[in-house]
């Protein structure tokens, strides 16, 4: 299988954002002129996502 700049992106982008980056950053390392591309493109409200918010307020251990 072929790896794209496109799927490396989309990957890359959706790693960082589950890691905590915040969205600004990640537009900003992937070079979009509006953040709600970024938004649109890479954030998606997952498990993990939830989990990393809830461990930064303290109330998941």
């Amino acid at each position: 299988m072929k790896l794209s700049s496109r799927v490396a992106r989309k990957t890359a982008g959706q790693l960082w954002i589950d890691a905590g980056v915040s969205i600004e950053s990640v537009s900003k390392i992937l070079g979009h002129a509006n953040i709600k591309t970024t938004q649109k493109a890479y954030v998606k409200v997952t498990e993990k996502r939830i989990e990393l918010e809830l461990k930064k307020t303290g109330f998941w251990e």
